[in-house]
C-alpha cells in the first residue's frame, strides 16, 4: 500500500469521524477560602476519537457584595489541553493562563497572573 492511498483513506475518514463527535461540558461556583474569593467556571471537553480528549475551561475569581448582590471579577483563568486514554492509563499535557481583571471595587487588584504547562498521567479504576 502506497503512501497515497493511505493518505486518502486518512482523509476520506475524517467526515465519519466528525460525525461520532462528543461534546461534554460542565458549569460550577464555589469559594476558594485561601483567597477569599467565590469563583465560576465553564468546562468544555470534545472526544473526536475513543482514545482521544480535547478539553478547555475558563474560570473567573469574583469578589461578592451582599448589600448589592453584585460580584466584582478579579482574576480570570483560562485552560486548554489534550488527553490520551489508554485501557486503565492516561496520559494529558495542559497549558493555562490567568489574567487580573480591574474590579469596579475602589483599590482592589488581584496579582495572581501565571503561565503554565502541566504534563501528567495516571490510572482511572
Amino acid at each position: 500500500m502506497s503512501i497515497r492511498t493511505v493518505a486518502l483513506v486518512a482523509l476520506l475518514t475524517i467526515p465519519i469521524t466528525a460525525f461520532s463527535l462528543e461534546i461534554h461540558g460542565s458549569t460550577g461556583a464555589g469559594y476558594d477560602t485561601s483567597t477569599e474569593v467565590y469563583f465560576t467556571n465553564i468546562e468544555i471537553e470534545m472526544l473526536p476519537l475513543s482514545v482521544l480528549v480535547i478539553f478547555g475551561g475558563w474560570e473567573t475569581d469574583f469578589l461578592f457584595s451582599v448589600p448589592d448582590l453584585a460580584g466584582y471579577p478579579v482574576l480570570d483563568t483560562y485552560t486548554v489541553g489534550i488527553r490520551l486514554l489508554l485501557r486503565s492509563f492516561w496520559a494529558e499535557v495542559e497549558h493555562g493562563c490567568s489574567h487580573p481583571v480591574w474590579s469596579n471595587i475602589a483599590g482592589y487588584r488581584f496579582d495572581g497572573a501565571a503561565v503554565w504547562t502541566r504534563f501528567s498521567a495516571g490510572v482511572r479504576w
